[in-house]
């Protein structure tokens, strides 16, 4: 047996967490979790977790919320500070992404453009690109457990619709603008971090007129640093 380690970017509550930890089904036992500064944290277990065990690991950390202590302070302490600060710590790093190839959807068919995230990464957004999009094209984008990362048992709790973890468009009309059409996706100010493994899906839907349209798209992401 040998003692292996687990890192993730997540703040959390270490006491908290060690206790959801030894509360799941995760058969390997935890030795400990360590916090560097606010986000690296690591988790070491006695041995190598199976890989059931670490897709629970996964989805624990991924839903982990911190609970707040309640205290009351004897005395309030203000501090004051400069304005503006004197400098910006960057946290995020620019990650900007494109689906592989571009995709052909027939009039009247629909088409699942699917985007794997193979490191963890936010998303701000995005841009659908179109050759040929025709007045009553639309689409519907989703966040998507297609490999079944999220274990059974927490599939509930995590996903609005399992395999279907959250929809960030429920329906929006293509916004034609000639032969070839841009039409901005914007999430802000929801930065979303989406796990390595999980899908970002645009589901396009060609009306039934005009020839087959050609369509990529575009993904604003950041990597959090």
């Amino acid at each position: 047996m040998a003692k292996t380690n687990y890192q993730y970017t997540k703040a959390v509550s270490v006491i908290q967490l060690e206790n959801e930890i030894r509360a799941s089904a995760i058969l390997t036992a935890l030795d400990s979790i360590a916090l560097n500064g606010a986000t690296d944290l690591s988790v070491w277990f006695k041995d190598a977790l199976s890989s059931g065990d670490e897709a629970i690991l996964s989805a624990l950390v991924t839903a982990h919320v911190i609970v707040p202590l309640v205290n009351v302070p004897n005395a309030v302490s203000v501090v004051s500070q400069p304005d503006p600060p004197p400098f910006a710590q960057p946290t995020y790093r620019t990650k900007l992404n494109a689906t592989a190839d571009l995709l052909t959807v027939a009039p009247g068919a629909n088409q699942d453009i699917q985007f794997k995230l193979t490191q963890e990464r936010y998303v701000t957004g995005g841009a659908i690109i179109v050759k040929g999009a025709q007045l009553g094209d639309y689409v519907t984008a989703e966040v998507e457990d297609i490999d079944g990362l999220i274990p059974a048992p927490y599939r509930a709790a995590l996903c609005e619709s399992w395999p279907i973890i959250s929809t960030y468009i429920e329906k929006q009309w293509v916004e034609v603008q000639g032969e070839y059409t841009v039409m901005k996706i914007n999430t802000y100010p929801l930065n979303a971090k989406i796990s390595a493994g999980l899908y970002l899906c645009v589901h396009y839907y060609a009306a039934a007129g005009g020839s087959d349209r050609t369509v990529g798209v575009n993904y604003s992401l950041t990597k959090k640093l």
